[in-house]
Parts: structure tokens; C-alpha cells; sequence
């Protein structure tokens, strides 16, 4: 199949925020089909198709570098679960004909403020000069050999690393690649890549108070955070589970 979308989600809990999602891609792109590949035997009438698949550890943020690889689609939107699509989500894919990935970058946050800061919407490199640190939520890429090496690479890369007992993740999807793309670039691999605006295509909750003062509110078309299709009560757990965990990063770095 030439162009579709396609979600990767375990368990029971994430397999509905996924169909929630998806719901809010097709009202707004009825013609994109979409693959739901997942530990679950079954999923929602939603996807055109849903693929069981064999989970080789325990995290799913482990998990989802090898999904990419499962892609049936030449070209291709990976949406994580926590989307909602508002909007046309076409106009990125004409960016595949000329490279091979188009994502956006990581919102750049001063984690020294609580409850944290927007600093920018774009987060810099910290090895990389004039690059940006990508997020891998909203991910358009196209299937050649070169994108195959890479994403093989890349899932090796994030299946191989092992965290302590007990302690966070060390390196999930997005760090990995960004720790590949800061050591060896993307040059390395003979893959592209393209940066997409993220106030647009992967639009995060605290960009919308300065959206709104520029009027580019109604630009959006894909939002990215958690709880998205929540009941009230839940977004608000979200968001102190999230001021906590900025709270325990201040915590480790002044401890060194």
C-alpha cells in the first residue's frame, strides 16, 4: 500500500487511547488507513487492520523502535497513542519524496522552574550544531533498504540497553535516536532527515497560551500529550505525575 498511518499499543489501557486517536485521524482523513500493531489478540473496528505481535521485553518503550520496521506502507505516519489529529495530516508526506524521515522537535522546557517553563518551542542539539533534538511521537517516513538498515539499527540500539533494577528507563526510542543521529549523524546511514513545525504537527498543550497571543492556534493540526481523551480529573493526575518527575530530575542532577 503506497500511504497510511499506523499506532503501536500494549495492553488495554493504551490499545483505547490508540482507537481514541485514530477515531480523530479518520474524522478528519477518511481516506488514510490504519494499522494497530499490538500484544492484544483483537482491536477496535477503527483500524482497518490490526497486527498481533510477540513483545520482546517488558517496556513498551522498548518495544516501539521494532514496530517501525512493521510498517506495510511505503510511506508512512507513526502516531504515538497520546495524539489527537485535528486537521489534515497530508501535506508532510509530499516531504518523503525528497527525504526520508520527517518528524519535529522536542519542546525545549526550563526544568529549573516548577511547575517547568517554556524556554522555546524547539529544544537545540546538545552535540549536534544548528540541529534540533527530535521527538519520535509524530514520526512521516517512506520504506527503502537505507530507512531499513536505520531502523534496524536504531531498534538494536534500544533492545540492547538494560536498566538497572529499579531505576528510569536510561534510553527509550527518542533518546536513542537522538544519541545516534548526535554520534554518528544521519549521513552515516544515507538516510534524511527533515524537521516539520511542532507548533503545527506535534503541538504540546503549553505551546497554546503563546499560539494564541501569535493567532496560530488554529494551525494545529495533530496535538501531543497525555491524557488528551481524559476525564478532567485524570489530565490533572497527568500533570502532577509530570511537575513530580521534573521535580525528581532537579533532585538528581543537584545530587550529581
Amino acid at each position: 500500500m503506497k500511504r497510511g498511518a499506523i499506532y503501536f499499543a500494549t495492553g488495554e489501557r493504551y490499545v483505547r487511547e490508540a482507537e481514541n486517536s485514530a477515531k480523530s485521524l479518520k474524522e478528519h482523513n477518511p481516506q488514510l488507513p490504519i494499522v494497530l500493531f499490538t500484544d492484544m489478540s483483537s482491536g477496535p473496528a477503527v483500524f482497518d487492520k490490526v497486527e498481533t505481535v510477540t513483545l520482546k521485553h517488558k517496556n513498551p518503550f522498548k518495544e516501539k523502535g521494532y514496530a517501525f520496521g512493521l510498517t506495510p506502507f511505503e510511506e508512512t505516519l507513526f502516531l504515538d497513542t497520546d495524539t489527537k489529529v485535528v486537521g489534515d495530516v497530508s501535506p508532510p508526506f509530499a516531504l518523503l519524496t525528497q527525504y526520508d524521515f520527517a518528524l519535529a522537535a522536542m519542546r525545549w522546557l526550563d526544568f529549573d522552574q516548577i511547575p517547568a517553563r517554556l524556554r522555546d518551542f524547539e529544544k537545540p542539539h546538545p552535540t549536534r550544531p544548528n540541529f534540533k533534538f527530535l521527538n519520535t511521537g509524530v514520526i512521516y517516513y517512506r520504506m527503502n533498504d537505507r530507512v531499513r538498515s536505520f531502523l534496524g539499527h536504531w531498534a538494536s540500539q534500544i533492545h540492547d540497553v538494560r536498566s538497572p533494577p529499579g531505576q528510569p528507563l536510561l534510553h527509550d526510542d527518542q533518546e536513542w535516536l537522538n544519541l545516534i543521529l548526535g554520534e554518528m549523524g544521519d549521513e552515516k546511514f544515507g538516510v534524511s532527515f527533515h524537521l516539520i513545525p511542532n507548533t503545527i504537527y506535534n503541538c504540546r498543550d503549553i505551546f497554546f497560551p503563546r499560539l494564541r497571543k501569535e493567532g496560530r492556534a488554529n494551525q494545529v493540526v495533530i496535538r501531543h500529550e497525555h491524557g488528551l481523551f481524559d476525564p478532567a480529573g485524570v489530565r490533572y493526575y497527568w500533570r502532577v505525575r509530570k511537575q513530580l518527575s521534573n521535580i525528581y530530575r532537579r533532585t538528581r542532577k543537584a545530587l550529581g
